[in-house]
């Protein structure tokens, strides 16, 4: 795996829960989530109304299944990262991530991200296995879990020309990368 040394160190990038940030940036969330690009990528792909996004915010107070974080370079938000379908019993989640500033792109931002997500995920939640599902045309995405060795464990139908790709990644499996993931990602 190449190294991405840039202008954006990991020890820059930080997550802060979305019930912890104003109004603005909850809306700015909204408006990153129903962009074309964004969209695309995501298994549901429909728009997402400012009242089901309110909705949403006020059910996610409450979940113990699922966690939501803005993405933050420095003081600059740019993407998210999420966690669903926590299971806190068998320590067991999927998870998601999407950049939402263009300027951010291309930018080996989404490692970065995956590699402070599972630095959190395995170091300080303990947590045993993660779990992702990605559309089979998204292939950025696709060869991004090849590179960081996530295991494909199976595919679900999404339409007649696409699947869902489920890949699994262990806490065994961050014990193993760690040290090449973070020498790559730093």
């Amino acid at each position: 795996m190449k190294n991405i040394k840039t202008k954006y160190p990991l020890e820059k990038i930080k997550f802060i829960d979305i019930l912890d940030v104003g109004e603005e940036l909850k809306k700015k969330v909204l408006l990153w989530r129903n962009k074309e690009r964004v969209r695309k990528c995501m298994i549901n792909q429909d728009i997402i109304s400012e009242e089901e996004h309110r909705k949403w915010l006020k059910q996610l107070r409450n979940s113990i299944t699922q966690k939501f974080w803005i993405t933050f370079f420095e003081d600059t938000p740019f993407g998210i990262v999420n966690l669903n379908n926590i299971d806190s019993a068998n320590l067991i989640s999927e998870w998601g991530f999407y950049i939402g500033e263009e300027k951010f792109l291309g930018k080996g931002m989404g490692r970065k991200m995956l590699c402070k997500l599972l630095m959190f995920y395995f170091d300080i939640m303990k947590y045993n296995k993660l779990i992702t599902k990605v559309l089979s045309g998204n292939e950025i995405a696709l060869r991004l879990y090849g590179q960081f060795g996530f295991h494909q464990i199976g595919t679900e139908k999404y339409s007649e020309n696409k699947d869902i790709v489920i890949f699994d990644f262990s806490a065994q499996d961050w014990d193993k990368y760690k040290k090449e993931l973070m020498n790559a990602c730093n």
